[in-house]
């Protein structure tokens, strides 16, 4: 039959069918892999469908079916079996005795059987498939051989259970079941649970712009949109490299944060930017260094940076204080950009301010920040005569450099003695 009969209309000549009800009740499931054909699963509840327990707090060779109702997809009639089981099922694995010295794999499996197919019942039957004691065990089928009231294949497996020797004394655990049926199925158009990516990826065959699935491990909703999977909202992630691996098809104006570090992204021009930290001002140690090598601040000394984030620009500050017993080298200051940033690159470069506290003479000079594009570090510049205590100086035609635009450097004369110190404040355009 091509064109099935339709649901609740007079039928002359006849009724119509079960498999014609089972159809009609199909346009309400969740597709499957075909026309016709509804995803098997089990209906979201409070407490999960079908979910195999061992007996609690006692092991013994009983285990426990969860209530709940399923779809099983008929292999025979291509239409949907709905089944429901309204109390938990107790299964006696053990009413067939562990083998004294090998291992046994059972199967507590859910199977519709159907009369129009010569099953002998209609029923939905849960119950175990016995396996055989084995030095290497496998599943057993699901035949009347192996304990199943049919042979009919429309069945699902719930769950396997190990039946080791040692169940004769210990009963059943429940690190000897496996959980196999997870599956969930819903309404047609309604919001699918998965389990993770591979779940939601095999949905290939059936996808339609406009599915909706709920990630049970992102605890976030996607929506397929005919061309790939898309997170509603923002999405959640714990790192940059948990983004990018999770978010598989990102799209421009999406946002997502990074509980590493707190920062908040947004796609544009098909690359994540920073939008800044939500956790503001942000503390590092940065690096310092010298002519001849890193500075060494003696006792007493220290230095520490802080900075705040706003997209693509960071507000930083710098102290520097430089104790006893020190060795300040000599030359331009460099001090290391928070880890992995750099001045954005193409050309632009940025200056600051600087103070400079020299301790010895109780003089204090003001001078600029020098920030090379592509740079990882930032380099301090004085005037170029001590006796110049403003900026007066800075960009005179004597300073290195073409006339007018050099920047003169830290002097010698600008020595960082006992008790001396460095303050930075400047403002980035970072990469």
């Amino acid at each position: 039959m091509v064109v099935r009969k339709t649901w609740a209309v007079s039928q002359p000549g006849g009724l119509q069918t079960t498999v014609d009800g089972r159809h009609s009740l199909g346009a309400l499931l969740w597709p499957g892999s075909g026309a016709l054909v509804k995803r098997a699963g089990r209906f979201p509840q409070n407490l999960a469908a079908f979910v195999v327990t061992a007996s609690a707090p006692t092991p013994d060779g009983f285990v426990h079916v969860s209530p709940g109702q399923l779809a099983v997809m008929g292999t025979r009639s291509i239409a949907p079996y709905l089944g429901a089981v309204d109390a938990v099922v107790d299964v006696n694995v053990l009413a067939v005795p562990a083998h004294a010295s090998l291992t046994r794999y059972d199967l507590i499996v859910a199977q519709q059987s159907d009369p129009l197919h010569t099953d002998g019942n209609g029923d939905l039957w849960i119950g175990p498939i016995r396996g055989t004691a084995s030095a290497t065990p496998s599943d057993p089928a699901v035949t009347t051989a192996n304990g199943a009231p049919t042979n009919s294949p429309d069945y699902v497996v719930l769950a396997r259970v190990v039946v080791p020797p040692t169940a004769s004394s210990a009963g059943i655990l429940q690190a000897n079941i496996t959980q196999l049926f997870t599956a969930h199925t819903v309404a047609s158009g309604g919001l699918l649970p998965v389990e993770n990516q591979t779940e939601r990826d095999a949905l290939t065959g059936t996808r339609y712009d406009g599915m909706a699935v709920w990630r049970r491990d992102r605890d976030w909703e996607e929506v397929f949109d005919g061309a790939g999977w898309r997170i509603s909202g923002t999405a959640v992630c714990t790192s940059t490299t948990d983004r990018d691996a999770v978010i598989t098809s990102p799209y421009n104006g999406q946002l997502a944060v990074t509980t590493d570090t707190g920062t908040i992204w947004l796609r544009h021009s098909g690359a994540w930017v920073s939008m800044g930290r939500a956790s503001g001002e942000i503390t590092y140690t940065p690096t310092v260094t010298a002519t001849g090598g890193a500075l060494v601040l003696g006792t007493g000394g220290s230095i520490g940076g802080r900075y705040v984030e706003r997209g693509k620009m960071i507000d930083l500050h710098i102290y520097m204080n430089v104790g006893t017993g020190n060795d300040t080298k000599s030359g331009t200051l460099n001090f290391g950009l928070p880890p992995g940033m750099t001045v954005a690159a193409g050309g632009v470069e940025r200056t600051g301010v600087a103070k400079l506290y020299n301790g010895p003479t109780g003089r204090i000079f003001h001078g600029i920040v020098y920030a090379p594009a592509g740079s990882a570090t930032i380099q301090v510049f004085m005037p170029e005569s001590p006796s110049l205590t403003s900026l007066a100086g800075l960009r005179s035609a004597s300073a290195p450099g073409s006339p007018g635009t050099g920047v003169p450097q830290l002097a010698g004369v600008y020595t960082l003695g006992d008790n001396s110190n460095v303050d930075i404040d400047v403002a980035l355009a970072i990469n």
